[in-house]
Formats: structure tokens, sequence, C-alpha cells
């Protein structure tokens, strides 16, 4: 049977092999079998060392599919750019975050119209960094302009990967937006209720467990003790010990 991976050149090789010795009469019968089985042992070596080739780079095409399906269906945005920064790869959801409808477009966006002022800044000073070989910060947050002129905030992941066998740049991008927004509400709400407690005449103390966190200006005076007394003070420090002399 001839090889479906091999040409009948094989076969035609122990034929000839085979010929050649069958003209030597110093061969005898049983040298001839004993170099045919040789021959046809490393013919079927040959043909399992082309099979395993041929299953390892299926199973190698097979990972890569798996790998780019991976990123094309990730809900994070995902981007691979080349050294110099130019993006190779751009999967649908980091087209979603900047609005953009193709990767061809995204392109065309110069670099500078992508950040925000201060973003872009931040930009050119880890760039250099990386150009000049120093280490940059493989986590960062960014602030972006989309297409319609929203500004939305990122948290970005950079790592070094190889991509079709050449080592470039992995960006994952997390929308960060509405976290941002709840947090600066936040912040306003703890200004605003600290701005009328520190205002109010009235005695306004918070604890967690049993100590103290805060107390405004009228509680410190009203107790005679300072904001560094109170905060080293257990709950029940403060508490007069027999409540009938209350």
């Amino acid at each position: 049977m001839r090889s479906k991976y091999y040409p009948s050149f094989f076969p035609d090789v122990l034929v000839a092999t085979l010929g050649h010795h069958m003209k030597d009469p110093s061969k005898t019968k049983q040298e001839l079998i004993e170099e045919l089985s040789v021959l046809k042992q490393r013919l079927q070596e040959l043909e399992h060392s082309e099979s395993d080739r041929k299953q390892a780079e299926e199973e190698l095409l097979k990972g890569e599919e798996n790998f780019r399906r991976s990123l094309d269906e990730s809900p994070l945005g995902v981007r691979i750019v080349a050294a110099e920064g130019e993006t190779i790869y751009v999967n649908q959801a980091a087209l979603d975050i900047y609005s953009y409808d193709s990767v061809e477009e995204m392109k065309r966006m110069p670099v500078k119209e992508r950040y925000t002022p201060q973003s872009y800044a931040e930009y050119k000073i880890r760039k250099e960094k990386r150009e000049r070989g120093e280490l940059d910060p493989s986590q960062y947050e960014i602030s972006i302009v989309r297409k319609n002129g929203e500004v939305r905030h990122l948290q970005a992941f950079r790592k070094e990967i190889l991509w079709n066998g050449v080592k470039q740049a992995q960006i994952i991008y997390q929308d960060i937006t509405e976290r941002r927004r709840a947090e600066k509400k936040l912040i306003n709400s703890e200004e605003k209720f600290r701005t009328l407690a520190e205002s109010s005449s009235f005695a306004i103390m918070m604890h967690q467990g049993d100590r103290w966190i805060y107390a405004n200006r009228a509680a410190k005076e009203i107790s005679g003790y300072t904001e560094e007394d109170l905060y080293s003070m257990h709950f029940w420090d403060f508490v007069h010990p027999d409540p009938e002399t209350w």
C-alpha cells in the first residue's frame, strides 16, 4: 500500500534497493529479506512522523482559532498593537466602547483625538518610557473621547504577547465610567454631609464597631475631647459606667 503522506517514490526506492541487492551475489536471501524489513520499518517511521507533524499543526491552528474566537466574543474591549502603536487587531467590544464602525475607522482617527488632553499627555509619557526600554505600568486608567464627543473612562491592562509569531502588546479595556460617576456622587454626598455636620450645633458622632470614626466640632466641644482622643477611645469608654447617675 502506498502512503498517503509520501509519493510513490518510497515504495519504488524499496523495490529498486531490493533489486540492486538481488543482483549482488554476495547477499543471501535472508539478508535481503532483513534489509527489506528494515527499509519498510523506516518508511513506517517516516509516515508516523509526518502524521504527528500534521496533527500538531492541526492542534495549533485549532488553538489559535479558539484564542481568536475568545477575543472576538469577549465582553471586554481587546486591542493588539505593534511597538510603534499601530492597531493590528481590535474586537467588537472595543469598537463599541470607542463607537467606531470598523478597525479601519479606528486606524484613521489620530491617537491624539482618541484621548482627552490629560490622558493624551499621560499616553505620551508611557510611550516614551517604553521606547527607552523602561518599565511602564501594566494597569492604568485613561479617558477617551468617543466619535460623538462623549468622554468615557477606562481601566486598561497591558501585557506583551506573541501575535502571528511576533511580539506585540495586548491591551484589555474595561469601561468604568459608571463606577467613576458613582464614586463622584458618593464623594459629593460625603462632602455635603460633612459640611452640614460641621455647621450643626448638635453633637454628631459616628462609630464603626467599638471605635469612633467621626465626631463633629460640637461633639468635641461638648465632650472636651480632641479628635485624636476620641478616635483612640473605645465606644464604651465614652459612656458613663453608672447609668443611674445620669
